[in-house]
């Protein structure tokens, strides 16, 4: 099949022209024909059509000459290329050797090279959980602290008043005794 196509004949267009209107490609008598015959109306868009309105399509030609010189250049390669002895693979075989080694090369390194960065990580983890571990310690330790202190206060703060008490009672102010306590209870 060729790139350019009567869509009348089907026939690899002989002297190109289009439609002003859908552009579709014919040859000329094929569009023609179609003009006369369709009442002065395209073949293929079916809009009004004289055949003063059909364009050349000068290029269309020319390209085609060129694809078809293409084509047979391409054909006599492809013919050349059938009779050409064919690579065996034991000729390639040191080239693909040679190929795998070097990418097995390249990936061992990579693999070496994430392996020492994994030991890297895992030793700053095992820093990281080591200091962690040291911190979590020393606030369990300052909880304790805190507690041991909040008591210590709280057994001061008794002794205290007592002591106040023991004070009011001996002088008499008991009512004096009351209001203290009631204001800090």
């Amino acid at each position: 099949m060729d790139l350019f196509e009567c869509y009348i004949c089907y026939e690899t267009l002989q002297d190109p022209h289009f439609c002003n209107k859908c552009s579709k490609l014919a040859c000329k008598t094929c569009i023609v024909t179609a003009i006369r015959r369709n009442g002065s109306k395209c073949g293929y868009c079916r809009q009004s059509l004289r055949e003063s309105d059909l364009i050349k399509c000068r290029w269309a030609g020319e390209f085609n000459e060129e694809l078809k010189k293409v084509n047979k250049k391409n054909a006599d390669l492809t013919y050349e290329l059938l009779l050409a002895p064919a690579p065996t693979v034991s000729d390639n075989i040191p080239g693909i050797l040679e190929t795998l080694t070097a990418y097995f090369k390249t990936m061992e390194g990579k693999y070496k090279d994430s392996q020492s960065q994994l030991r890297e990580f895992k030793e700053k983890y095992d820093v990281m959980k080591k200091e962690h571990l040291e911190s979590k310690l020393e606030l369990q330790k300052s909880k304790r602290d805190i507690e041991e202190k909040d008591a210590r206060i709280g057994q001061l703060f008794l002794g205290y008043l007592v002591i106040v008490i023991y004070i009011f009672c001996s002088t008499g102010a008991a009512a004096a005794v009351l209001a203290f306590l009631t204001s800090y209870l």
